[in-house]
């Protein structure tokens, strides 16, 4: 970790094509960042929404976006500018890939409440632009996709595959795959989800387009793989959300389309179900909702801001 509040030390703008790795202001979109790098053939592959300012997506869920083959979006940030509350501004990270020791204050304040400060720049990960991206749908009578889903976890495919989501609404379920790639391997792919719905007797839908992006998600629940799906359809049945389950981490994004008020809907879902996601060793976040930190946590934090002179 590297920690400087001298401005000469602070990241500047840049585009390293060689190195795949670009700066970009917090609050550039993914759109604006693909196009600037489209004549370079890279691209940035994780996001929650292409129109939406990165900062943004980082605080909504700290999860999320993962693909199976470029890990995390937490990840793929491999520095930052801060700017602490008392208006100094310090750098995190570097411009490669590099191991820490010691606690990780990078990460910590990349998905800390913002009473510790912003971001002002990352520093990301790009990856080689392909031929096309293409989102395959299975859908059908089945009351449980879990099982197509978990064989797509433990198939070849799966360290290929951009994303693997569960979709739930209402009495409605999809299992979505999504990939960007060389042209004959999603011709594959697209094989194998034919193969995959014909065993689950599912029906299968292609799109040639943008991977899935769902938008920013109200309310993220993490759980055991294995059990997402449940706590998801259990949600859906009986309330106006929507969830998208991120199958192979166990991550629910809920979504409130339209809801009014969504404080207290978030509120009434965490009631219902953070109890027992936390007895299973998982975690609940929200956008809405502020958490109180745990008495170790507080000690933490008041370590850091002292260290930072914020306190």
């Amino acid at each position: 970790m590297t920690a400087t509040p001298l401005a000469g030390r602070l990241f500047e703008p840049f585009l390293d094509p060689i190195d795949g790795v670009i700066c970009v202001s917090a609050d550039d979109t993914v759109r604006a960042i693909d196009e600037r790098v489209a004549d370079s053939r890279l691209r940035f592959p994780l996001f929650l929404d292409r129109d939406t300012p990165i900062r943004e997506q980082l605080v909504a869920s700290p999860y999320a976006v993962v693909s199976s083959r470029f890990g995390p979006f937490c990840d793929n940030v491999l520095g930052m500018n801060w700017r602490l509350p008392n208006g100094m501004t310090i750098r995190l990270g570097e411009r490669v890939v590099k191991s820490t020791t010691g606690y990780d204050v990078f990460r910590f304040l990349l998905h800390a409440p913002r009473i510790h400060g912003e971001p002002t720049s990352f520093v990301l990960r790009l990856r080689p632009r392909c031929d096309k991206t293409q989102t395959w749908t299975l859908c059908g009578t089945s009351d449980d996709l879990n099982r197509p889903a978990a064989d797509v976890s433990t198939s070849c495919w799966q360290s290929w595959i951009d994303s693997v989501d569960l979709v739930f609404q209402g009495d409605g379920q999809q299992l979505r795959l999504g990939m960007h790639g060389p042209a004959d391997d999603l011709a594959i792919l697209g094989g194998y989800a034919e193969q995959l719905a014909s065993r689950y007797s599912l029906r299968v839908e292609s799109r040639v387009d943008e991977l899935p992006a769902d938008g920013l998600p109200d309310l993220v629940l993490k759980t055991m793989p294995d059990r997402a799906g449940a706590f998801a359809r259990e949600m859906t049945r009986f309330n106006p959300v929507r969830c998208v389950v991120l199958r192979p981490i166990g991550v629910i994004h809920v979504y409130l389309d339209g809801v009014e008020r969504p404080q207290s809907l978030v509120r009434e879902l965490v009631d219902r179900f953070g109890d027992e996601i936390e007895r299973d060793g998982g975690d609940w976040s929200s956008r809405w909702l502020d958490r109180a930190n745990s008495s170790v946590e507080a000690g933490w934090l008041s370590i850091f801001r002292r260290e930072a002179g914020i306190e």
